[in-house]
């Protein structure tokens, strides 16, 4: 039970990076996009599914559709997405996307939303705790395990809660540093 916990704890883990990599810093990075949905022939798809994505420069996104006729339908739902706030420049081909720096305003936004989804994490963590604890208890009630199985499984959650809530912080950390970074 307990690798599935941990399994679980680091599952927790890649979600939070993945979230993270689609805050926006001063910095162009495909992830801010790749994820956004697209109605291209009445189907909603993802633009990492219509297009490669690339980061030329520091600054700057290209999307290169490989159906032509898909270009102003991921044009549109990048302009219509509020989430990423960006301004898309087609040349009929590829979709540029300038990537401006943010100001101090947007910096501090973007903090409060990097503290949120570590928060999110860490009640996540939180959950897979109290769920393995209830089986734990079940299992005593049952007689399955004896108090002191009980005490050292309920010991070894609360060091995985720690250790994995540590590695929320310092990802979340990382990113507050990177966001403020000008």
């Amino acid at each position: 039970m307990q690798n599935e916990v941990r399994d679980k704890m680091q599952s927790t883990i890649n979600h939070l990076h993945e979230q993270l990599k689609t805050v926006r810093t001063g910095r162009a990075n495909a992830a801010m996009v790749e994820n956004i949905t697209v109605v291209y022939y009445d189907q909603h798809m993802p633009i990492k599914a219509l297009a490669n994505i690339t980061t030329p420069d520091a600054t700057t996104i290209t999307i290169a559709p490989w159906d032509p006729n898909s270009v102003e339908p991921i044009e549109k739902a990048l302009r219509d997405n509020p989430d990423v706030d960006l301004t898309p420049v087609s040349d009929g081909k590829t979709i540029h996307i300038n990537v401006p720096t943010p100001t101090e305003d947007r910096r501090e936004q973007l903090v409060k939303q990097v503290s949120s989804l570590a928060e999110d994490a860490h009640v996540a963590l939180r959950n897979v705790r109290h769920e393995a604890l209830k089986k734990y208890q079940n299992q005593l009630k049952e007689k399955q395990i004896s108090q002191d199985e009980f005490d050292r499984a309920k010991k070894q959650l609360d060091e995985l809660v720690q250790e994995f809530g540590s590695s929320v912080d310092r990802a979340s950390e990382d990113k507050k540093q990177e966001v403020q970074t000008v």
